[in-house]
Protein backbone atom coordinates (compact mmCIF):
# COMPACT_ATOMS: atom_id res chain seq x y z
CA UNK A 1 0.00 0.00 0.00
CA UNK A 2 1.70 3.55 -0.62
CA UNK A 3 0.57 7.25 0.17
CA UNK A 4 0.99 9.58 -2.49
CA UNK A 5 0.76 13.14 -2.11
CA UNK A 6 -0.91 14.51 -5.73
CA UNK A 7 -1.29 18.08 -7.07
CA UNK A 8 -3.84 19.03 -9.16
CA UNK A 9 -3.38 22.58 -10.06
CA UNK A 10 -3.13 24.81 -7.29
CA UNK A 11 -4.48 22.10 -5.02
CA UNK A 12 -2.81 19.20 -3.43
CA UNK A 13 -4.37 16.54 -1.45
CA UNK A 14 -3.66 12.86 -0.28
CA UNK A 15 -4.53 9.69 -0.74
CA UNK A 16 -3.95 6.04 -0.15
CA UNK A 17 -3.75 4.05 -3.14
CA UNK A 18 -3.16 0.25 -3.18
CA UNK A 19 -3.10 -2.85 -5.89
CA UNK A 20 -5.17 -5.15 -4.72
CA UNK A 21 -4.27 -8.91 -5.26
CA UNK A 22 -6.25 -8.52 -8.51
CA UNK A 23 -4.06 -5.92 -10.14
CA UNK A 24 -6.79 -3.41 -9.93
CA UNK A 25 -5.92 0.08 -8.60
CA UNK A 26 -7.40 1.08 -5.61
CA UNK A 27 -7.80 4.05 -3.89
CA UNK A 28 -9.20 5.13 -0.03
CA UNK A 29 -9.72 8.65 0.43
CA UNK A 30 -9.30 9.17 4.43
CA UNK A 31 -11.92 11.95 5.53
CA UNK A 32 -13.52 13.70 8.47
CA UNK A 33 -16.88 12.22 9.72
CA UNK A 34 -17.78 15.76 8.28
CA UNK A 35 -15.39 15.93 5.38
CA UNK A 36 -16.68 16.59 1.94
CA UNK A 37 -14.59 15.74 -1.15
CA UNK A 38 -13.31 18.90 -2.97
CA UNK A 39 -14.06 19.42 -6.56
CA UNK A 40 -10.42 18.16 -7.77
CA UNK A 41 -11.45 15.07 -5.86
CA UNK A 42 -14.21 14.60 -7.09
CA UNK A 43 -12.88 15.04 -10.49
CA UNK A 44 -10.33 12.64 -8.98
CA UNK A 45 -12.85 9.95 -8.09
CA UNK A 46 -14.75 10.07 -11.50
CA UNK A 47 -11.38 9.66 -13.27
CA UNK A 48 -9.92 6.66 -11.17
CA UNK A 49 -13.33 5.08 -11.57
CA UNK A 50 -13.67 5.54 -15.31
CA UNK A 51 -10.57 4.00 -15.71
CA UNK A 52 -11.96 1.10 -14.06
CA UNK A 53 -9.43 1.52 -10.40
CA UNK A 54 -11.82 0.60 -7.08
CA UNK A 55 -12.84 4.06 -5.13
CA UNK A 56 -13.78 4.55 -2.04
CA UNK A 57 -14.31 7.54 1.00
CA UNK A 58 -14.33 6.22 4.29
CA UNK A 59 -15.03 8.84 7.47
CA UNK A 60 -14.15 6.30 10.32
CA UNK A 61 -11.38 3.21 11.05
CA UNK A 62 -14.49 0.86 10.74
CA UNK A 63 -15.30 2.28 7.38
CA UNK A 64 -11.54 2.22 6.11
CA UNK A 65 -10.96 -1.66 7.52
CA UNK A 66 -13.99 -2.40 5.63
CA UNK A 67 -13.72 -1.30 2.29
CA UNK A 68 -9.70 -2.62 2.68
CA UNK A 69 -11.38 -5.94 3.70
CA UNK A 70 -13.35 -6.27 1.10
CA UNK A 71 -10.83 -5.33 -1.57
CA UNK A 72 -8.89 -7.53 -0.19
CA UNK A 73 -6.14 -5.67 0.94
CA UNK A 74 -6.19 -6.57 4.82
CA UNK A 75 -7.51 -9.57 6.65
CA UNK A 76 -9.25 -9.54 9.74
CA UNK A 77 -8.49 -11.53 12.70
CA UNK A 78 -10.62 -13.65 14.76
CA UNK A 79 -10.71 -10.44 17.70
CA UNK A 80 -11.95 -7.81 14.71
CA UNK A 81 -8.56 -6.80 13.74
CA UNK A 82 -7.09 -6.25 10.63
CA UNK A 83 -4.41 -8.72 10.61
Amino acid sequence: MTTNSISSGREQFSKVGSCCPSAVRAFLRLKSRKGRLSPAQKQFSEAALAAGALYEVARTTDEEIAVLSTWKAVRISGKGRAA
